[in-house]
């Protein structure tokens, strides 16, 4: 056992750092989010990733990015590859600097994948499709416009839960009166949304590092489980509702609240009513 595993021995025991070196776990998108989290997995013993993103880093993404300046130019999965790797020189990695829409397959042998902040409702929406085609289940997470807030939500196609469309759909409807923009549903794809700082994205991207530990282990009596499948993450004041009168209910700076979404009646791509048919990928590439 080497040194740097006591640590984790002492928190989740010797079963608990086993089942997360066994493990593989897909990030989709290393930007400010997905390489935060991809850093955080690795210090907490996860053994294998599958890193897949076109993009290389620039120096204006530094400022948010889990690498620095060093990394400014490359792509962004070698970048990220190379940092876990410092962290954790046990880890496999497999670092892909492909488009994950059209190059899916790379994500066959990962127990879960994570979707993190791709800044497109689109691409999010048939990347959902794909995972669902597929059974794979997908923790989602973004940063709404400015940091302001953001939200974290699993979908598990092997079970009767809800599908992306379903929450999405619920996180749509609790949009309060001002436009906060969101990387999925919330705001037309053809805006973007302004970047938080790292210290905001930071506060998303905890949480959803921790709960990809929690379905990776799987026992309660190493880690709890969470009590719902969607996660609001306020960092600033956010109305996040309104009351019966049409005024902002808000969340306060720092909060957090717990959804457990159950399907929609009648959802198009996973309850679809008497004589409607499943929605195929065709089906949303066209939507």
């Amino acid at each position: 056992m080497a040194n740097r595993d006591t640590r984790l021995i002492k928190t989740i025991g010797s079963q608990g750092l086993r089942r997360l070196r066994q493990a593989t776990v897909a990030v989709v998108g290393e930007g400010s989010l997905g390489s935060q989290v991809t850093l955080l997995l690795a210090m907490s013993g996860v053994g294998n990733f599958i890193l897949v993103d076109p993009d290389k880093l620039e120096e204006h993404n530094i400022s948010r990015h889990a690498c620095d300046l060093r990394d400014a130019g490359r792509n962004k999965v070698d970048a990220v590859s190379d940092l876990i790797r410092s962290r954790n020189p046990d880890v496999s990695v497999s670092a892909l600097a492909l488009d994950a829409l059209t190059n899916s397959e790379v994500l066959a042998l990962a127990d879960l994948v994570l979707v993190a902040g791709l800044g497109s409702e689109i691409v999010t929406r048939q990347l959902a499709m794909i995972l669902r085609q597929m059974r794979k289940p997908a923790l989602f997470g973004g940063v709404y416009e400015k940091g302001v807030a953001g939200d974290i939500f699993y979908v598990d196609p092997n079970s009767d839960g809800p599908c992306f469309a379903c929450i999405a759909s619920r996180i749509s409807e609790m949009r309060p009166a001002r436009d906060v923009a969101v990387n999925y549903g919330i705001m037309p794809d053809e805006l973007k949304a302004q970047p938080g700082l790292g210290a905001q994205v930071g506060f998303i991207a905890s949480p959803m590092a921790q709960w990809t530990l929690r379905i990776l282990i799987q026992d309660k009596r190493i880690l709890c489980q969470v009590p719902g499948n969607c996660l609001v993450l306020a960092n600033e004041s956010y109305p996040y509702r309104t009351d019966d009168d049409g005024k902002p209910v808000f969340m306060r700076p720092n909060t957090t609240r717990w959804y457990d979404h159950a399907r929609l009646e009648g959802c198009n791509v996973c309850s679809p009513l008497d004589g409607q048919q499943d929605l195929t990928l065709d089906d949303v590439l066209e939507i």
